[in-house]
């Protein structure tokens, strides 16, 4: 019995640990993705990303991260491509929701 208790709380121990990670970032793989890789090794990797934006030869694709352990903030990474290839990466944090820009017009006399 006694064995039992010990295995079952160094078990508990262990998931607790490991479930630490899952609000530090995101898939492991976001931390694999270097400069120099195609589109095609990116998405391949991380899958279809959330938003994409792109101007002649440059590209934005963007990934929403997990939110991390304040519940106020979410994360986008984002991965620049020039001719295909990354040559840079990005991550903002944002409020969550994000808050939506609201213009108000005062009514004229």
């Amino acid at each position: 019995m006694r064995k039992t208790i010990t295995f079952i709380s160094a078990l508990t121990c262990l998931l607790l640990l490991n479930s630490c990670n899952l609000f530090e970032g995101w898939d492991d793989n976001l931390y694999k993705v270097q400069k120099g890789m195609t589109r095609k090794e990116v998405i391949k990797m991380l899958g279809k990303p959330r938003t994409r934006s792109f101007e002649g030869d440059s590209e934005d694709i963007a990934y929403k991260t997990l939110q991390h352990v304040n519940p106020d903030l979410i994360s986008f990474t984002h991965i620049y491509l020039k001719n295909d290839t990354v040559v840079s990466m990005k991550t903002e944090m944002l409020p969550f929701p994000p808050q939506q820009n609201v213009i108000v017009k005062e009514k004229s006399k």
